[in-house]
């Protein structure tokens, strides 16, 4: 089975920096399941927990409260560019840019050296998915 979550639909919950690390909170994001190319191809969606890390992190631009609902979101790493869908398990090393915007259109942007994607406790479904 193969599994990412959706960056739009998911929910930042916060965010917290300690020595370089920054860590955006998402509570909950939208998972997608698929024998296919999950956010593509049918299958299931769910809501988890998940928690972004970035490694030497700069958060240049923050959401001013929280919780906000992402409407758009990009990953990029190095050459790598992943829009809205972030695969699982996910973990790269090298020059990170995180941009994403809130449904009310507040601006994040998140500068870093490393990132990585954690799951938090157990996914819950919410319904079919038929494709796009």
């Amino acid at each position: 089975m193969n599994e990412a979550i959706e960056l739009h639909d998911s929910t930042v919950a916060g965010i917290t920096e300690l020595c370089g690390i920054a860590t955006l909170h998402l509570r909950p994001a939208y998972l997608h399941r698929s024998q296919g190319a999950p956010g593509w191809n049918a299958g299931t969606g769910w809501v988890q927990d998940f928690d972004l890390v970035f490694t030497d992190a700069d958060v240049a631009q923050s959401f001013a409260e929280f919780p906000q609902q992402l409407d758009t979101g990009s990953l990029e790493v190095g050459e790598e560019r992943f829009e809205d869908i972030v695969s699982l398990p996910f973990a790269r090393d090298g020059e990170v840019t995180f941009s994403a915007a809130s449904v009310v259109g507040r601006p994040l942007l998140i500068r870093a050296n490393g990132v990585r994607l954690m799951a938090l406790g157990e996914a819950r479904y919410v319904e079919e998915f038929p494709g796009s």
